[in-house]
């Protein structure tokens, strides 16, 4: 097979199929890494293929950038269904894949079987969350018997796996490959004008689904901390969720509706960074964030909940301030100490950038992935 890839033409062997599977509605961190590696992939000589939910900004952004994508809705029990557990071999022997990149543990139920019957040589499933995963038959048999390799994002991710599920997953298949960031792609912050900030007011920001997990509670009562100390300031957060009427109201509760802006999803998160001055992360459990490494890019300053893996990306008091998790007054007093001095934030925002140059550059995570392949 022939295709032309930036003006070149290039010969692509079936062993260059690779199959990326998320089937996941919402857009997180997981779904931007298989989008972008389905794109670095191409860059690469290899010929993706995107499995994903039809109605999934994945779905719409793989369609967009001309990468072949075949939609699929899965649930937690779509293994049992044998119709679709056949659809799903039939797609994959047609379209020829040799590598099977999973995201999703309900994905991977359904698509280990038939990767394996329609002749896929590795599966792989990459797992961004830090915590362990259930010790049931049905994962003995997925990890121990039909998955090749393991990718985590963190070492934290990496050590949960090797210290609670031991008995069904082999350490020597787990690889570290962080999350990573262009540095050098095209910026558009200048054709969007959020404007919400008025003279003197300091900006906060937050992006994340508004879930019990992203701990956005801890904004409005930081929010309610601000104000009793008379500071001018306004919190932006960034992302939609169930919690919204909930945060709403207890913003309401707390008198802070007029400092606490929802602004739902934002899919241009450069131009929202732009806006920042302080980039607050109260998490209560998180893999390698793709957000926090944009926002060091950027050169923001953050201060976050000390959790999991966020330790791996934030250096207390170099590029950041850690605090402990669920702990409203440190996270008040710590956000509070960088609003008064903008030397630190610029400390922290030059540190931050190094570091995610130094460890969390673009294309040593795709290198990884393909050495791995």
């Amino acid at each position: 097979m022939w295709v032309l890839n930036k003006g070149k033409i290039l010969k692509q062997s079936s062993s260059k199929r690779i199959c990326l599977f998320n089937s996941s509605l919402i857009w997180g961190g997981g779904e931007k890494w298989h989008y972008e590696t389905a794109r670095k992939l191409i860059d690469k000589g290899y010929d993706p293929v995107v499995f994903t939910h039809p109605k999934s900004l994945l779905f719409e952004k793989s369609r967009k950038a001309g990468i072949k994508v075949f939609a699929v809705k899965v649930r937690n029990l779509s293994f049992l269904n044998p119709l679709k557990m056949l659809w799903l071999l039939v797609k994959l022997r047609r379209s020829k894949c040799r590598t099977l990149i999973v995201g999703l543990t309900c994905d991977l139920k359904l698509a280990a079987l038939p990767a394996r019957l329609a002749g896929v040589n590795k599966i792989m499933y990459r797992r961004g969350t830090a915590l362990p995963l259930k010790n049931n038959l049905i994962n003995h048999i997925l990890y121990r018997h039909l998955t090749d390799a393991i990718i985590v994002n963190s070492l934290e991710i990496k050590n949960i796996l090797v210290e609670r599920n031991s008995s069904f997953i082999d350490d020597n298949k787990i690889h570290l490959i962080y999350n990573e960031v262009d540095l050098h792609r095209p910026s558009n912050i200048d054709e969007m004008a959020l404007q919400l900030r008025s003279n003197g007011e300091v900006t906060l920001g937050n992006i994340g689904r508004l879930v019990e997990q992203k701990g956005q509670k801890y904004l409005i009562e930081l929010a309610h901390q601000l104000k009793k100390q008379g500071i001018s300031f306004r919190i932006l957060i960034a992302g939609s969720g169930k919690l919204k009427p909930h945060l709403n109201n207890y913003a309401r509760r707390l008198g802070v509706e007029g400092n606490v802006v929802f602004m739902d999803f934002i899919d241009d998160i450069q131009a929202f960074i732009h806006e920042i001055d302080i980039f607050v992360f109260p998490s209560l459990h998180e893999g390698s964030s793709h957000t926090l490494l944009e926002v060091m890019a950027a050169r923001k300053p953050v201060v976050a909940f000390n959790i999991s893996s966020i330790p791996e990306i934030i250096e207390h008091n170099k590029n950041g301030f850690l605090v402990e998790k669920g702990n409203s007054e440190e996270l008040f007093h710590q956000v509070h100490q960088l609003i008064q001095r903008e030397d630190l934030q610029r400390a922290f925002g030059r540190s931050g950038r190094e570091k995610v140059e130094k460890q969390f550059n673009s294309d040593q995570g795709i290198n990884k992935l393909i050495r791995l392949l």
